[in-house]
């Protein structure tokens, strides 16, 4: 009987061989559905990680290069224009075909076949070839200002023409021909951007009509292009029409700058930056002046009494140049005066008592001179005044500003005058500006190093960071932290699967 089964046994052996065979099905399918699950969920992770590591086209435009003549250090800003103007200027990324005619954010008109008549809309077509000739990309309508707005037109006639143009990153095949300028002679604002072409004589009309000309890095020798001449004063002067000219990072050459200006008597905004201009300031002014800005090039000789005329004045930059002798104290009678820099040059002499008639002044350095005396006490009665720069001259006595008035101030740098202190009763260290603790004598305690300049807002205004900066922050947060923070959830999630599978294997178990 060892060798025979009954068959109730058979029926137990099978069923139990049965079961037994189910609940293996059931586990190896509870352990297919942890490796989908395992693949899902780590595919998903890598799907997330590779798309936000994936590298992003920045639209930025190369950065400029540093100009011929070194620029101001870094402890000193730049003097603000009052309410100024929108600029039309828009940096674009340079294109081998020309100079940029739209937006970087707008799709770029199609070039036109030469075998076909160009579409234009009502642009005048002799205005259509000048621009073409200029290498710019006339598109199927160029006065759209939905797609560019480098090209502003009129909106009369049944021919439209250009009253505004700017070109941007010219290539070097560009040339700007009399016969270009000549059709070109409706333009009220014409600037140049980084565009390195030859000029030829203004046609009589186009100056007739110009208001606005800024030329930065062009129509002459830069720092880039070496080879070319400088830009001509001469050519400047015969824009005689213009009330604003900004001319910057080129060299002119002009015998003076009042021989650029001379014939401009509608001018009201005058902008010379990192020109190499040399000469003396002019006797004479257009009346109508409102922003005198020559800084960073040759000038010398004194500051001219003229400037006391400008009644219209409201910003005034001569900084980084050769000046010389006293301040005029005539300048204390610009009563609409905002800005005033004459900081890096050779001035000597007390700032004049005049000075306290200012009552609008928010921006005044005067650092990097030789001016000497106290100083005064009226500059604290200057209820509007943000910045105040006084370093590196030869000021003495006590600093006669309350804890109040330097607290309202944005910037306050008075060090590196030798003889200068203040009365640490009334200010405390971190808040004079650089200058050293009197002594009971009031003089400069021996053997203390300038404190440091008072900025507490000194990057309140700084531009939000850039696509490049955000992405290096984002880099940073997927530290070695989310790192065990991700490994973490993945060994919870698959331990929590195993026990899930554990109990439903268990269950289907009991159940049968």
């Amino acid at each position: 009987m060892r060798g025979l089964i009954l068959p109730a046994e058979g029926k137990i052996r099978r069923r139990h061989h049965s079961k037994q065979h189910w609940m293996e099905n059931h586990n190896v399918m509870a352990l297919l559905l942890l490796l989908v699950m395992l693949s899902t969920y780590f595919g998903s992770c890598y799907a997330v990680s590779s798309s936000s590591e994936a590298p992003s086209v920045s639209s930025k435009p190369p950065s400029p290069k540093p100009s011929p003549r070194s620029k101001p250090s870094k402890h000193h800003s730049a003097a603000p224009s009052p309410a100024p103007k929108p600029s039309s200027q828009h940096h674009h990324h340079p294109s081998s075909g020309g100079p940029s005619a739209a937006r970087s954010t707008a799709p770029a008109p199609a070039k036109a076949s030469s075998h076909e008549p160009v579409k234009n809309g009502t642009l005048d077509p002799s205005q259509v070839k000048a621009l073409q000739s200029l290498g710019v990309i006339v598109g199927t309508d160029p006065c759209n200002t939905d797609v560019q707005q480098l090209l502003i037109c009129d909106g009369h006639g049944p021919l439209r023409h250009l009253i505004s143009l700017q070109l941007e990153y010219c290539s070097s095949n560009a040339q700007l021909s009399k016969a270009a300028l000549g059709s070109l002679g409706t333009l009220q604002s014409l600037a140049f951007l980084d565009c390195p072409m030859k000029v030829t004589p203004v046609p009589q009309k186009l100056a007739d009509s110009l208001e606005t000309f800024s030329c930065t890095k062009s129509l002459g020798r830069t720092e880039d292009n070496g080879d070319l001449p400088g830009l001509s004063g001469d050519w400047l002067s015969k824009l005689h029409g213009l009330k604003e000219l900004k001319v910057a990072d080129v060299v002119v050459n002009a015998s003076g700058i009042g021989a650029v200006l001379g014939n401009m008597s509608k001018l009201q905004q005058v902008t010379f930056s990192n020109t190499n201009i040399s000469g003396t300031l002019p006797k004479s002014w257009p009346g109508g002046l409102a922003v005198l800005q020559i800084s960073q090039s040759m000038l010398k000789g004194s500051l001219p009494t003229s400037i006391s005329s400008l009644r219209q004045l409201q910003s005034l930059d001569l900084s980084f140049n050769n000046l010389t002798g006293r301040i005029p104290n005539g300048i204390g009678g610009l009563g609409n005066l905002q800005t005033l820099s004459l900081s890096s040059n050779k001035l000597s002499g007390a700032i004049p008592a005049s000075f306290k008639n200012l009552t609008l002044l928010s921006y005044l350095d005067l650092s990097d001179n030789h001016l000497n005396g106290t100083v005064p006490a009226f500059i604290g009665n200057i209820k509007g005044l943000r910045y105040l720069d006084l370093r590196n001259n030869k000021f003495h006595g006590v600093l006669p500003f309350s804890t109040a008035f330097v607290k309202n101030l944005n910037t306050f740098k008075v060090g590196a005058n030798p003889d200068l202190c203040f009365n640490a009763s009334i200010l405390s260290s971190t808040i004079s500006g650089g200058a050293q603790p009197c002594d009971s004598k009031g003089r400069p305690s021996k053997g203390n190093a300038d404190s440091p300049a008072y900025a507490p807002d000194e990057f309140a205004g700084s531009p939000e960071p850039s696509a490049e900066v955000e992405q290096q922050h984002h880099h940073k947060r997927k530290g070695p932290k989310t790192v065990v923070f991700a490994v973490s959830i993945a060994l919870a999630s698959l331990v929590l699967v195993i026990i899930i599978a554990v109990v439903l294997s268990r269950w289907c178990a009991s159940r049968n």
